[in-house]
């Protein structure tokens, strides 16, 4: 008689999933890692120095020490499952569910490594540019936390572990958000000062200046914009977790974490975040249409709490809340912009040719040319313009330049120019006139490709045209490999003075980044970057709608699987109007880790 062939189980078959503490490096990078805010003296040289706002150092508070938290914790939680792995308590989860995410994730990562050699200056390939801090181990580590994630969630527990550090997070900020907006700042405290200061910048505490007063909320992150991408991640999850709620206790604290999520919404005056939730919440109401009807006092209930909640921030700012909300309307952000150019004169070029400056306008043209003894001024058919003098100042007799006026500074080796409301310095040079721009580095303007449609609407959303119209450009030559992490600052063309006279009316301004993440990816690290992170979140997507659309919703996986789900869609909305910032991004790229291993596990149980 045969026998019977009896299964080996090996010793990693029989092991348990991991405990929740090595999930500590994950609830680091979430629940610690964007408060971090300590300030740090970093030396600015080279291309950096010139497409910066000068000087030889910079002092960083929000992003430095973030950055380098970020890429030590995620390096180490990658490096903690090797070594699981190979002392026998842990497999890599290599499910072709798993496997297809992988893949895009790695050719990322390539394509991040090649754009890294092919960067002209390495120094913030590496690091990132100053304030970002988004150089190559940043970018690689963003990628690398989404496949730890997925490996390391195993279960509920793992998933209330990460949920309650992002409930830690949200909570902290919005204590944060709420004294910053009603003007009680705790940055603004001598402790604090002293708390985030190193003791050799001690000295510096009582002058040190606050971009952001009352009204608005910036909390750790550097920028209200970036506070806005904040809430977009976090809002979704919050609600997700109130319709959940089983009791009263639990019904009035996830109420209470979503009103808070959404004063912190509000009171970032970010557009983008306001866009992003917007977004975020149209899968909301489509992934929970039937939980929607089945809850409707504790909804009603949610809703006169928002309604509270907006008319006291309103109220307290003189009407802020409302203006920000109404300007949403990209009919009325049209017509302001049209109506704006028609009252406003447009510089269509600078030519500059030796001693001689040619201002063109949409309005008339002006040639100013000195010949080491004096300045003359003529028409663009060469006619001499009669000119009086108003002490150190020059202005036109003809009527038809009443708006110019030119003010000799001899002492600084400059003249300016004032037209239009508009004021630039002109350096006498011995090459000729020259132009002062990022990094006080003297030139001529550039003619940089640009989307011409975007001419007359350069200040459309905050300057935003003007930015896209020269970025998206730029994309032509990154299709393959892109400039370097972090190297936007230094390609985007900073001496296009025209187009920030348009824009800014400043024609020195750093464009550091282009708000927009895809744009940011696409020219830094590559298209095909670029399209292997979109592969990512489309497969994501098409995962999620599949498999909660028709669900019926029950668990704390499903719940916090479309609180996920839904944070990344709004995250995503939003991006297409901010950056992608190391006080943020890793709070998403460990929600779309979390999210593909809830869908992971939910289908795992279903089999």
């Amino acid at each position: 008689m045969a026998k019977k062939k009896v299964k080996k189980t090996s010793p990693l078959e029989k092991k348990k999933d991991l405990n929740w503490y090595y999930l500590l490096p994950i609830l680091f990078i979430v629940g610690i890692l964007p408060l971090i805010v300590y300030a740090q003296v970093i030396e600015v040289e080279g291309l950096e120095r010139v497409n910066w706002k000068g000087g030889a150092t910079s002092i960083d508070f929000f992003s430095y020490f973030k950055s380098v938290a970020f890429v030590v914790v995620s390096y180490v939680s990658v490096i903690l499952l090797v070594l699981l792995r190979l002392t026998g308590q842990f497999r890599f989860n290599l499910s072709r569910y798993n496997l297809k995410f992988y893949i895009p994730l790695a050719v990322y990562i390539a394509f991040v490594i090649v754009s890294f050699f092919n960067a002209d200056y390495r120094i913030v390939a590496s690091r990132g540019f100053i304030e970002l801090f988004q150089g190559v181990y940043v970018l690689i580590g963003y990628a690398l936390v989404v496949a730890a994630v997925m490996n390391y969630v195993q279960n509920e527990k793992h998933v209330k572990a990460i949920v309650t550090a992002y409930i830690f997070v949200g909570s902290v900020t919005a204590v944060l958000g709420i004294g910053q907006y009603f003007g009680f700042d705790f940055f603004r405290t001598m402790f604090a000062r002293y708390l985030i200061l190193p003791e050799y910048l001690h000295h510096i505490a009582e002058t040190l200046e606050f971009t952001f007063g009352k009204y608005t909320i910036y909390a750790t992150m550097y920028n209200t914009n970036f506070v806005g991408s904040f809430a977009a991640i976090l809002l979704p999850l919050s609600f997700t977790l109130f319709m959940y709620a089983k009791d009263k206790k639990q019904v009035a604290l996830s109420g209470i974490f979503v009103a808070l999520m959404a004063f912190v919404w509000i009171g970032s005056n970010s557009r983008a975040g306001y866009l992003g939730v917007a977004f975020g919440f149209l899968f909301v109401i489509l992934l929970f249409r039937k939980q929607l009807r089945q809850n409707i006092k504790r909804l009603f209930a949610l809703l006169v709490s928002f309604l509270v909640i907006v008319m006291i921030m309103n109220t307290a700012s003189g009407g802020k809340v409302l203006r920000e909300f109404g300007s949403l309307d990209i009919g009325a952000e049209t017509e302001r912009l049209e109506s704006g150019n028609q009252d406003r004169v447009r510089f269509e070029n600078l030519i500059f040719d030796g001693d001689s400056l040619a201002i063109i306008t949409a309005a008339e043209s002006l040639k100013i040319l000195y010949d080491g003894d004096q300045m003359t001024f003529e028409d663009m058919e060469g006619n001499p313009l009669a000119i009086q003098l108003l002490g150190q100042s020059i202005v036109m007799t003809d009527n038809k330049y009443i708006d110019y006026i030119i003010t000799l500074e001899e002492d600084k080796g400059r003249f300016k120019v004032q037209a239009y409301n508009q004021s630039f310095d002109i350096y006498f040079t011995a090459d000729g006139f020259r132009m002062a721009g990022s990094g006080g580095v003297l030139g001529v303007t550039d003619h940089p490709s640009r989307l011409s449609l975007m001419d007359g609407y350069e200040r459309f959303a905050s300057s935003r045209g003007y930015i896209w119209s020269r970025s998206l450009p730029m994309l032509k030559r990154t299709f393959f490999v892109g400039y370097g992490p972090d190297m936007f600052a230094i390609k985007f063309p900073q001496r296009d003075y025209v187009g920030k006279i348009n824009a800014y009316n400043n024609e020195s301004i750093i464009v550091d980044k282009p708000h927009n993440m895809y744009l940011q990816i696409g020219i830094n690290t590559g298209f095909i970057s670029l399209l292997a992170l979109l592969a990512v979140y489309l497969m994501y997507f098409i995962d999620s709608m599949k498999l909660y659309f028709k669900r019926d919703l029950k668990t704390l996986l499903d719940y916090v699987g479309i609180g996920a789900f839904t944070g990344m869609m709004a995250y995503l909305g939003a991006a297409f109007f901010n950056d992608q910032i190391i006080s943020v991004a890793p709070l998403f790229y460990v929600m779309v880790g979390l999210g593909i291993a809830i869908n992971g596990i939910i289908r795992k149980q279903a089999v």
